[in-house]
């Protein structure tokens, strides 16, 4: 086209095509991974959190029924349902 010296508006063929999806496919190459990188380390944050705050729960529940021995075990079963009940989901 240039070497041809033929700048009509109708004729930008291929290099106009190129100039619009190149970049299109250059921001979903690049947007998409970070994406799906950021979901994953969401989700995982999520569940350490979860697992943090069961343990958290379980640790205090245990130093209260420290003179409560009939409390222990319910604890310990109704911590184990929750966290079962959650994961189901």
């Amino acid at each position: 086209m240039i070497a041809e010296r033929n700048f009509a508006p109708g004729n930008a063929g291929y290099i106009f095509w190129y100039d619009i999806l190149a970049p299109a496919f250059l921001v979903v190459m690049y947007d998409i991974p970070l994406a799906l990188f950021a979901l994953n380390a969401g989700v995982e944050v999520g569940q350490l959190v979860f697992i943090g705050g069961v343990l958290g729960v379980l640790a205090y529940a245990r130093q209260i029924t420290t003179t409560l021995k009939a409390v222990k075990r319910p604890a310990l079963f109704a911590a184990t349902y929750a966290i079962g009940a959650l994961a189901a989901f």
